[in-house]
């Protein structure tokens, strides 16, 4: 990682951006490594049943090809397609993967973070009575407690200002 962050003075910013380099050739591999386990367990990589068809074809958008350089052959990852985003985000996940050591993880900090983000309902389109009824001790995570946290006149403020001359009532939008 390098900090590029420059400001007008051409001296680098004390907390700037920082340039993070990726080893895509090798996140490459090791993703074209864990497709071929055919059964799941470790390093096996799980696919939804939601994916379309197009997120598949921009996940197999490059291949592995090898090229005459100056100094002899070598085999670097070619598009094969136009659009290749879903394979890109995927590299960038090995790398962040590989970053936090999350694959160092054990079974209690993965039930442990799942307990945390895991919503509070099963059914999440289920009617708020349904949702009020379950236990939950835990005000953040019930989402009928997080709606009456927002006061009312904080909107009617907004609409106020929205109505005043000039503003989005009065372009006619």
């Amino acid at each position: 990682a390098g900090k590029v962050d420059i400001d007008w003075k051409g001296r680098l910013r004390k907390n700037g951006l920082v340039l993070w380099h990726v080893g895509t050739n090798h996140a490459k591999d090791m993703i074209h490594g864990r497709l071929q386990i055919t059964r799941p367990g470790p390093g096996y990589i799980h696919f939804s049943n939601e994916l379309s068809d197009e997120w598949f074809r921009q996940f197999t958008g490059e291949a592995r090809t090898t090229r005459r350089a100056s100094r002899g052959d070598e085999s670097v990852w070619t598009p094969i397609r136009k659009r290749i985003e879903t394979w890109d985000c995927a590299v960038y996940v090995a790398w962040l993967e590989a970053y936090f050591d999350l694959g160092k993880k054990s079974a209690k900090f993965w039930n442990e973070l799942e307990s945390q983000v895991q919503p509070p309902t099963i059914d999440l389109f289920a009617s708020t009575d349904s949702a009020a009824t379950q236990e939950n001790t835990d005000p953040f995570t019930n989402p009928i407690d997080d709606v009456r946290e927002y006061p009312a006149r904080r909107f009617k403020r907004t609409v106020r200002r929205l109505e005043q001359p000039g503003g989005f009532k009065a372009r006619g939008w």
